[in-house]
């Protein structure tokens, strides 16, 4: 549990690492010195001390995340995280945003899926060393994929930012529906003309070669830029098409990777929770149970004890204090197995 905690507060994410099969050992025995408190003060006939929370080692905004929209924010997370760290390790020069498209209405996740497969074995895995992307179906139900890539060069070098920034905002105003408001396409395809003129030979490159592969894999256009903003709002930017679409998905996505990456390294998983919220209280539920059965090991109830104890474990995070005390009121050499029945009995009287 030491190396747990030393791991977790030297990592600059606020972030905690989720309970899963086991309840931690340090936990169980705080706890379990507040039962042993309360009982002395109770024999003495005083009433104990208030017991303590369960440590929380770090703080997250995002406490009101429960269920699968936890585990979408974990993946949003840690896709920030992994873009993050790419652009550390190449340099933000190297790195770029890329929108892919299909020619026609490709919205058949199946045939989505072979398409992109096919470019990234025979294209993007040989032009960019690493990529991270995200598929996304649009309102009309096609499909198009969204990448954070490394091109391996550097194509920021004399790109005019500020050309490609306001014909962004000349696009974003003007663009309506899949058609343009009179007078704006004009704007719009004049500074396009300025930041594509701008663009170093590198990035022309790279431009070349996407516009003659993209055909043969089924694509149709495609945009390439270097990252207008810094690096971490550019990196939430890329994470929030995770949140996006996932709202998206039709029924047919189901088993749809959410997220592909092809990195180098990648330091983030999703295989944490945040601190706050209903982790907070599914960890504080396990605590109690576990106290009340005298159990530091869950997997000794079946690969499924998660499933099965869901609303007991809610229940004793709700009853936190009344646990410990019931627990206290336990022999401390009572054995798991004698421990069930009147822990059941305790359990259905809450």
């Amino acid at each position: 549990m030491d190396a747990a905690v030393s791991l977790i507060t030297e990592s600059p994410v606020k972030l905690a690492v989720d309970l899963r099969c086991s309840c931690p050992a340090a936990d169980l025995r705080a706890a379990q010195n507040v039962g042993q408190v309360g009982r002395q003060g109770a024999d003495a006939g005083a009433a104990g001390p208030a017991p303590a929370a369960i440590p929380c080692l770090l703080v997250t905004t995002q406490t009101s995340l429960t269920g699968n929209k936890s585990r979408l924010a974990r993946r949003a997370e840690g896709l920030f995280q992994n873009f993050d760290a790419m652009i550390d390790r190449v340099g933000l020069e190297k790195t770029a945003l890329f929108t892919s498209t299909f020619p026609d209405n490709c919205d058949r996740r199946e045939e989505s899926e072979r398409r992109f497969n096919n470019w990234a074995t025979g294209f993007l895995r040989e032009i960019f060393p690493e990529y991270i992307a995200v598929p996304e179906r649009q309102a009309r139900g096609a499909f198009h994929h969204h990448l954070a890539v490394n091109c391996g060069v550097d194509i920021r070098t004399g790109f005019d930012f500020e050309a490609c920034t306001a014909a962004s905002v000349i696009k974003r105003e003007g663009y309506r529906n899949g058609s343009w408001l009179p007078g704006y396409f004009e704007k719009f395809k004049s500074l396009e003309r300025t930041y594509t003129a701008s663009a170093n030979p590198n990035l022309k490159a790279i431009w070349k070669a996407v516009r003659e592969s993209a055909p043969k894999y089924g694509f149709g256009r495609c945009e390439l830029l270097p990252i207008l903003s810094n690096a971490q709002a550019c990196a939430r930017y890329m994470g929030a098409y995770v949140s996006s679409q996932h709202n998206a998905r039709a029924r047919e996505d189901k088993g749809l990777r959410t997220v592909r990456y092809a990195l180098a390294d990648r330091p983030w998983s999703s295989q944490w929770n945040f601190v706050e919220g209903g982790a907070k209280k599914w960890r504080r539920g396990c605590c109690a149970i576990a106290l009340l059965l005298g159990v530091e090991d869950f997997s000794l109830y079946g690969p499924r004890w998660a499933r099965h104890w869901r609303s007991r474990i809610f229940l004793a995070n709700d009853n936190f204090e009344a646990c410990l005390a019931f627990a206290s009121t336990l022999p401390q050499g009572m054995s798991r197995q004698a421990r069930q029945m009147p822990v059941a009995r305790f359990l259905s009287s809450l």
